[in-house]
């Protein structure tokens, strides 16, 4: 299974995690490119785990677990909720047609004061809201 990435890093898969931590407890002193070599996790990854090991406990019901090891070493990535308020793109689209001299970055700044720490990036809002053709969205037809 490829690893996902977070925060451009790659996440270390459970079995990954567990064979790390085995090498580490028999070998406590070991360098983390010595890890390295015996475990196939890169030395950056064998580093991290090791910081995160260190503020945490690990049971070994916790251990036998995946999702229970994941939620403990990456605790946003179990159980995360998007906060943010998605604009309404159609009306965007309509507002940036019938005003005349209306820039998408001022209906953006607009966007932001409303919706504060819950708004998307400037990219992210505007690059869906050009006027012409709506929201960007893959449209499939089923059937032949």
């Amino acid at each position: 299974m490829k690893n996902k990435t977070r925060k451009g890093r790659p996440t270390l898969q459970p079995d990954q995690i567990r064979k790390v931590i085995g090498y580490v407890e028999r070998h406590p002193d070991a360098s983390a490119r010595t890890v390295e070599s015996a475990t196939g996790v890169s030395h950056q990854s064998v580093t991290r785990l090791r910081k995160k090991l260190a503020e945490v406990t690990i049971t070994e019901e916790i251990l036998s677990r995946d999702s229970a090891l994941l939620a403990v070493l990456y605790p946003t990535r179990a159980g995360r909720t998007n906060t943010k308020v998605a604009p309404d793109y159609e009306a965007l689209v309509k507002e940036l047609r019938d005003t005349p001299h209306l820039t998408r970055e001022l209906l953006w700044e607009e966007y932001c004061q409303v919706n504060g720490e819950n708004s998307y990036s400037y990219r992210g809002v505007l690059s869906q809201a050009r006027p012409g053709d709506g929201p960007r969205r893959a449209h499939h037809v089923v059937g032949p």
